[in-house]
């Protein structure tokens, strides 16, 4: 019995030395924690919001990548993120004007433009089986602007 108590107190020690949250030396103020909180990601490997067979709700993409626009879920509000104001409707609904952030940039340091946004759109409706391909087929033409 007592080796077995000595086995299971070595067990128990080896067991919070590795359960520790962060390695020794790691500031609490640089560091980023993401809780999934709607559940376990069938593919954490993929996170390719164009592919139509991830399961891309779960909110790991919202970590990587920057929408237009947020939306407030308890107030409905909508929050500007690539977007430098709200979608601006004609009466019919029939088009639509967005107004781009100035100094927001790639990781190479280009500036992101109108130029990419109409890339993303005529590459999605361009391409069938690509996520929003559908959705897409609804743009008749893309008018730019200005850069942003």
């Amino acid at each position: 019995m007592r080796k077995f108590l000595v086995i299971l107190f070595v067990v128990s020690i080896f067991t919070l030395f590795f359960a520790q949250q962060l390695p020794p030396g790691i500031p609490r103020n640089e560091t980023f924690i993401a809780d999934n909180l709607t559940g376990r990601a069938a593919n954490p490997g993929n996170f390719n919001i164009w592919a139509t067979w991830v399961w891309n709700d779960r909110g790991i993409q919202n970590l990587l990548l920057e929408p237009l626009w947020c939306v407030e879920y308890a107030t409905g509000e909508i929050i500007n993120a690539l977007a430098a104001e709200p979608p601006k409707y004609n009466s019919d609904f029939t088009e639509l004007t967005i107004k781009l952030r100035k100094g927001v940039y790639w990781s190479d340091g280009v500036p992101f433009t109108a130029d990419d946004l109409i890339y993303t759109i005529e590459l999605v409706k361009n391409t069938p089986g690509m996520g929003y391909n559908s959705q897409m087929q609804q743009v008749k033409e893309i008018v730019k602007v200005d850069d942003y």
